[in-house]
């Protein structure tokens, strides 16, 4: 027999958002002290539940939840210290509504004991029930829930509510819980416009609820009330804190990595946590995680974090075990000489272009790696050195192979009729930046090539957002369109090439940027540094990557400036490049003696542009995303300088940043600089024809991101 939800309300005589549906605000000056004295203490346990589910049956297969889960636990027993036996997974057919909340009462609740920690962790669809409103129960509010398995039928669904989460939560014995969602619940009409596929059940709401979950959650509800009245408190508090990857009106995304996919947020999440070197708080974490995310889906994707006043300082409530980042693990000894690799802590983009017979070292040991396979983040390798006892050792980035053809994959939208998709084949294919088109749907792609309503071409990034100033005019004609794009096509290969040679987590240079604004007010926006540079590596100031709790969205006239330090005991050389918000290619103007050009000395501070020059860098433009790369080399950009001055706009004048006329070229030549300053032995990989060799004990490269909004 079906309850009917009003006198559910009316049974449980408890407020739904008094138990935990609503935000928290987050410690904001935690004592520190204090907190390291509860970590030092003895935590009994540290248990997790994990769910993935890619295959529903009745709706759309999502393909990345299972890796979601594989990553978690990975991070959990080789960085954060979990005992295997006490991370339960369930994935597919094994995440049934009652299985999971089943198993969150018996491993989790019945379990837990003060002061253990507890992880939960869920990838697949999310969505939203239609519930009596909290003060009105003849209305009703949108409420969001999780969709197992089992929950194939919408006019009665058999979700999860995040209210019933809370509950569960509220029932441990432990405050140290961490919720994570890598799912979103709004549908959104702009779900399928991208490459990447989205996590929200794009369809309505559904109106009626299983009575088995409303019985369960009535119980919950009544439970939590006598334990309130018990404990005299006024207020049922969520425990712990919560991440979830998108916000409320935003969808969740997954990406692929070259045979195998992953949730977004929980690829970047597990990414910078393996590249941790110290403690890394929340709020840390949440903002650069944040960053790439927005970064990746051009701000159409943010997380939330929320939590009490209670809430962890540190990540997981701790420290990691092993105190240096690392880029994975070796996880299998297949041969006598070969080696199965997990590499977690890789940029998704550097995933998906990691060149075979890429080199990696064995931390605190003395063996080398060379990369002979991948499929997806497994890795195979060889060992050159003893292959006793390295399986669970970590293992870090030494050179990176780089192959000299990277181009853009194109796809094809489903707009196109069939003649267009032809046509704008034929003409792609005459474009050098392109090497490949597809059908959207078939596999990753850069870009993709589609029309609006009153037939106007344009390119699409990968989140289905316009590129800027591809939109052409009405009645274009296809091959006519596809031409008219090719200088945006190059701009796009420029920016990809150049964030192939991103390493700040992995480089063994000594070197901190920051950006600042100067007017209308002074402060740091962005900051990262390198977390390798030895003969700091004990200091924790050189340890850290962080960003500014303010926003890194600059509103049009502000005045701006790069500071670069250099820590280590060498000379570098810098060069900065960027795509500005109007998809325009940029770098700096070439000075008279290109041979001291960027010379930055050992524990010299440069800030860019210098304070006594004329040049003026003030944020204009359109709205979007001006993303900056500056890079380190221990040798001058000769080859880079040498084509940027033979482009006339950087002949004459001051200094100034000017437009790239030819990024691709300019991009390729830096590569080439790279690699010389590199100098990486022929037995190594150097010289190969087909590769760029790239060794982090010769280069530094990191990439700032900023939003541009209108001055009001």
């Amino acid at each position: 027999m079906k309850i009917k939800r009003r006198t559910f309300l009316q049974g449980a005589g408890f407020g739904l958002l008094s138990l935990g549906i609503g935000d928290f605000s987050l410690v904001k000056n935690p004592k520190l002290t204090k907190y390291y004295q509860t970590l030092a203490e003895p935590t009994t346990r540290k248990l997790a539940l994990l769910i993935g589910i890619n295959n529903y049956g009745s709706f759309p297969s999502l393909k990345g939840c299972l890796t979601d889960v594989e990553l978690q636990r990975e991070l959990l027993i080789h960085r954060f210290g979990f005992q295997p036996q006490d991370i339960i997974t369930l994935t597919n057919k094994s995440a049934t509504r009652n299985q999971i909340e089943t198993t969150f009462n018996e491993h989790l609740i019945k379990q837990a004991k003060s002061g253990d920690v507890v992880v939960f962790h869920f990838s697949g669809y999310g969505s939203q029930v239609n519930f009596p409103d909290l003060n009105n129960p003849d209305n009703e509010q949108l409420v969001n829930s999780l969709v197992p398995v089992d929950s194939n039928n919408r006019d009665l669904a058999n979700d999860i509510l995040l209210t019933t989460l809370a509950l569960l939560g509220r029932s441990l014995l432990t405050n140290k819980l961490t919720m994570v969602f890598d799912t979103s619940f709004q549908a959104n009409e702009s779900l399928n416009k991208g490459i990447l596929l989205g996590r929200s059940l794009n369809l309505p709401p559904a109106n009626n609820l299983n009575p088995d979950e409303l019985s369960w959650l009535t119980e919950l509800i009544n439970n939590n009330t006598l334990e309130r009245q018990k404990s005299n408190k006024q207020q049922s508090v969520f425990p712990g804190i919560r991440l979830i990857s998108a916000q409320e009106n935003q969808v969740a995304r997954e990406m692929e990595l070259k045979g195998t996919s992953a949730g977004l947020f929980t690829y970047y999440l597990s990414q910078y946590l393996w590249q941790i070197s110290t403690a890394s708080t929340i709020q840390t974490t949440y903002q650069i995680v944040n960053s790439q995310i927005e970064k990746i889906t051009n701000n159409t994707q943010s997380c939330q974090l929320i939590g009490n006043s209670q809430s962890a300082i540190f990540t997981y409530y701790l420290l990691p075990e092993q105190q240096e980042g690392a880029e994975g693990i070796i996880t299998k000894l297949e041969d006598k000489n070969i080696v199965k690799v997990k590499l977690l802590g890789l940029p998704h983009n550097l995933i998906q272009n990691y060149g075979i017979n890429s080199w990696l070292t064995v931390l605190n040991s003395a063996e080398k790696l060379q990369i002979q396979s991948q499929f997806g983040l497994n890795f195979s390798a060889k060992v050159e050195g003893e292959t006793t006892n390295l399986v669970g050792k970590f293992v870090q980035e030494w050179i990176r192979m780089i192959p000299k053809n990277i181009s853009l994959t194109v796809a094809l939208d489903s707009e196109l009729s069939r003649i267009e998709k032809v046509d704008s084949t034929s003409a792609f294919s005459v474009i050098d930046a392109v090497s490949l088109v597809v059908n959207k749907g078939e596999q990753f792609a850069d870009c993709i090539f589609t029309k609006t309503n009153g037939q106007n071409y344009q390119i699409l990034d990968i989140n289905g957002v316009s590129l800027p100033n591809t939109l052409g005019v009405a009645n274009e004609a296809v091959k006519l369109a596809v031409k008219r794009l090719e200088s945006n096509l190059n701009n796009l290969l420029a920016a990809k090439i150049w964030n192939l040679t991103i390493n700040n987590n992995s480089s063994c240079l000594g070197v901190k940027v920051s950006l600042e604004t100067i007017e209308p007010d002074k402060q740091t926006i962005l900051q990262l540094q390198t977390k390798r540079y030895s003969p700091n590596s004990l200091n924790s100031n050189t340890q850290s990557s962080s960003l500014n709790s303010r926003s890194n969205t600059l509103k049009t006239g502000t005045k701006i400036q790069y500071r670069l330090e250099n820590y280590s005991n060498d000379s570098l050389y810098f060069l900065l490049v960027g795509i500005n918000s109007k998809g325009h290619p940029f770098s700096i103007y070439l000075p008279e003696n290109p041979e001291d050009f960027g010379l930055i000395s050992p524990s010299q501070t440069v800030i860019f542009p210098e304070p006594e020059q004329a040049f003026d860098w003030r944020i204009s433009g359109r709205e979007g995303i001006t993303q900056t790369t500056i890079i380190f080399s221990k040798a001058p950009f000769q080859e880079t300088l040498t084509v940027l001055g033979q482009m006339k706009q950087f002949q004459g004048g001051v200094e100034k940043l000017l437009e790239i006329s030819d990024p691709v070229k300019v991009a390729n030549s830096l590569l080439e600089d790279l690699d010389t300053a590199s100098a990486v032995s022929r037995d190594l990989g150097g010289s190969n024809p087909e590769f760029y060799a790239l060794d982090v004990h010769n280069w530094a490269s990191f990439s700032l991101s900023y939003s541009i909004s209108k001055s009001n």
